[in-house]
């Protein structure tokens, strides 16, 4: 189970998924200790003080993972996947791959 921690405990932010969905419910906890080795923190999008923090619930909060970024910046959907390559060394390549013009149209 995944300890739920605001994102000010990592200096990447915090990654927030949906705790009711079956990929999201997988992902993250297979992922967890490389998010936290690169300095993110985990927690669902149904944890209070995500609700209280974003101002949002219901369909509009749980359309896409989101990055919550220290700094009160909010990232969606694949931007998250991409500010998480950008930070782990093995993946760097794909992130690099990804800003590419032409990879963004596949």
């Amino acid at each position: 189970m995944i300890r739920e921690i605001p994102p000010e405990e990592a200096p990447n932010g915090g990654v927030l998924y949906d705790g009711s969905c079956g990929f999201c419910g997988w992902w993250a906890p297979y992922w967890e200790r490389t998010l936290k080795k690169s300095c993110f923190a985990i927690a669902t999008l149904q944890s209070s003080w995500v609700v209280s923090r974003l101002g949002q619930s219901g369909e509009e909060l749980l359309r896409d993972v989101l990055l919550l970024k220290n700094d009160g910046c909010v990232v969606r959907g694949a931007e998250v996947y991409r500010a998480i390559m950008r930070r782990i060394w093995w993946a760097y390549p794909l992130y690099v791959f990804s800003i590419l013009p032409d990879a963004r149209s596949l």
